[in-house]
């Protein structure tokens, strides 16, 4: 009853809040694009849109944060919570739940006292002069939502351990719960009698981390828990917890920040228009009629739609929705159609707009207009290599891949109607970018509403799929900004325990050349990537080796092309492959070890591109060096 009674409360503050999130997600759009189109035009700029952009943009992720939790739409590592029985995954989530619940705790009442202080101090924008008390009581008030939420997960695992009349599972969700808590008190208050130097703790927190991702704890809570114990076991308390109240409304308001669910949205917007379909079918009148040509035409239609979405699963799911059924239809080996789908979704975050580019620009405090741009050559090359790959393999073994009948030549030229949607907004957008027209922010506004108006014309849109857009972008949001948020807090307490100087300081005294190192890092970076998701291993890796990669003169830019691509190769390289699991679940019929056999020739193959771009960074650089203003 009681879990019923607050199941209800929860749900309705979240979705009323989120409400108010996908309002100010609207207006984020407008006012960028009204921004930028008169500043263009009429060299008349929209005054005070950087404090509007920023506030618009708080409101929409606490507004919504609590949403995502409701919906779970945060990132963990669930490797090994799945292969524990049902009982001891609620006793694990119990453990969990009560640990996040303090954390969130905190972070309200840092926030109430740092917006109280605000409020006191008559802190106001420099431009509008508006107040940013208020917007700090969104945060604590989206908090407080998310607190509610988990609140609600905490009592269901609770019921469902009960449920259980496990005994021994009681006690262990009792004993496991106290005993966590008094771990992290322990830390936090320097209770142990022995202090380690901030170098070793730097480490010691390291695999703490990981040894909390692999709970089941979303990603970001897991580094905002583990660098607020670090700080405070290394300093004290009273410092080691001001970021909690601190971090959250600085990466919230932040006008670079709001990049991410303006691309987003444009990504969901053109989901939400079925142009994915259209997409294969067009490459499909092309190339279908040679042998493997449904396979390579998917890797044309992911490289297509990889224009307008910048999410590996949503480019793989997406074509792979309506090129499975095709390529079944024509006999393809099933293992064999579903490698190509998933492994041609990765383009989706090497062609820009790119959310992998977006955390990284973010996290490195680089130029994401040119990780954009740096990212189309090797994107097309990924492209390139796949459909090559597809062609030798179906040469040596028909069977793989079979021709489909021919298609005539005017419903060729009919089918290339349905690209005009993407050639318009990728040149509006990614041209803009290039010829410095405007800002990568302000690209993601003019983008999202591009594609807004792409949907109307082609009469696509109704409210329901429209309000899709905004609750999937709200959600996507929510996940990206809980890993910023947790990285900004674990990052700090990297650089107070000096773990990335030391590590540049070893590196600089090895006699090993800076191309091996470079290796032993993307190796390292590629066994993460096959057990993390894309955005946690960027978020986590990146302020650690970063300093290391650019002491040794390396190009920032030409290191993040480097990066993503490892990154999602190890999202289609068993035994955890984010995009294999995806496709399979599009048709279960399909063994995944098969695909998992099926995959492997197209690892190899990018591998090879890999070695490529390390050899020849050029080609990454090229296009982003001739950008004005570059």
């Amino acid at each position: 009853m009681v879990q019923k009674f607050l199941t209800r409360i929860a749900s309705s503050a979240a979705e009323g809040l989120s409400v108010a999130s996908g309002v100010a997600l609207i207006v984020l759009m407008l006012i960028l694009t009204a921004d930028a189109t008169l500043r263009y035009l009429f060299n008349a700029p929209v005054y005070g849109a950087s404090d509007i952009v920023r506030f618009a943009f708080v409101v929409v992720v606490f507004g919504g944060i609590g949403y995502c939790a409701f919906k779970k739409g945060h990132v963990s590592i669930d490797v090994l919570f799945t292969r524990l029985k049902p009982t001891g995954q609620a006793v694990l989530t119990s453990i969990i739940s009560v640990i996040v619940l303090i954390l969130l705790a905190l972070i309200t009442w840092q926030t109430t006292l740092r917006a109280g202080r605000s409020l006191a101090a008559q802190e106001v924008t420099a431009a509008l002069q508006v107040p940013f008390a208020p917007f700090m009581y969104v945060v604590a008030l989206g908090c407080a939502v998310w607190w509610l939420v988990v609140l609600v997960q905490l009592i269901a695992s609770v019921n469902q351990v009960r449920e259980s009349k496990s005994t021994k599972a009681m006690l262990t969700a009792v004993l496991g719960s106290v005993a966590s808590v008094l771990l992290c008190a322990v830390l936090i208050f320097h209770w142990l009698p022995v202090r380690a130097s901030p170098i070793v703790t730097g480490i010691a927190g390291f695999a703490l981390l990981i040894g909390i991702f692999l709970t089941n704890m979303n990603v970001g809570f897991a580094m905002m828990l583990t660098g607020f114990m670090g700080l405070s076991f290394l300093t004290s308390f009273d410092i080691g917890i001001t970021p909690l109240g601190q971090v959250p409304f600085t990466e919230g308001s932040s006008y670079g920040f709001a990049v991410v669910p303006l691309f987003v949205l444009m990504g969901e917007l053109i989901f939400y228009s079925n142009i994915g379909q259209e997409l294969f079918h067009a490459a499909y009148a092309w190339i279908g009629r040679l042998r493997g040509g449904l396979a390579s035409a998917t890797v044309l239609a992911c490289t297509a739609f990889a224009a307008v979405s910048g999410s590996t699963v949503a480019t793989a799911v997406t074509i792979g929705t309506v090129a499975l059924p095709e390529m079944k239809r024509y006999k393809y080996n099933p293992a064999f159609a579903a490698a190509v789908t998933a492994t041609g979704g990765i383009i989706g975050t090497m062609i820009p707009p790119s959310l992998a580019f977006m955390i990284y620009g973010l996290i490195a405090e680089e130029s994401i207009g040119r990780l954009f741009i740096a990212g189309i050559i090797p994107g097309l090359l990924i492209a390139v290599v796949l459909i090559s790959t597809i062609t030798i393999m179906c040469y040596i073994n028909p069977k793989l891949g079979p021709a489909a009948p021919p298609v005539a030549m005017r419903e060729r030229l009919l089918s290339l109607k349905s690209i005009w949607p993407i050639l318009v907004l990728f040149t509006l957008v990614i041209g803009g970018l290039y010829m410095g027209i405007f800002t990568a922010t302000e690209a993601g506004g003019i983008g999202a509403f591009g594609a807004l108006i792409v949907g109307l014309a082609m009469r696509r849109f109704n409210w329901k799929s429209f309000n899709g857009s905004l609750r999937a972008t709200i959600i996507t949001t929510g996940m990206v900004l809980l890993l910023l948020i947790g990285a900004a807090i674990f990052s700090q307490f990297v650089a107070i325990s000096r773990l990335p100087t030391a590590m540049a300081d070893f590196i600089s005294a090895s006699t090993l050349p800076p191309f091996m190192i470079i290796i032993a890092i993307l190796a390292v970076w590629f066994a993460l990537s096959i057990v993390m998701t894309d955005y946690a291993i960027m978020i986590l890796i990146t302020p650690i080796v970063l300093p290391t990669v650019l002491g040794l003169g390396y190009d920032p830019i030409w290191f993040g092309v480097i990066l993503v691509l490892q990154t999602e190769i190890g999202a289609i390289s068993p035994p955890v492959a984010i995009n294999i699991f995806a496709i399979a679940g599009l048709d279960k019929e399909i063994p995944m070890t098969s695909i998992y056999k099926a995959v492997w020739p197209f690892i190899y193959a990018l591998l090879v591109l890999t070695a490529i771009l390390i050899a020849f960074p050029q080609i990454s650089l090229w296009l982003p060096n001739l950008m004005k203003g570059a």
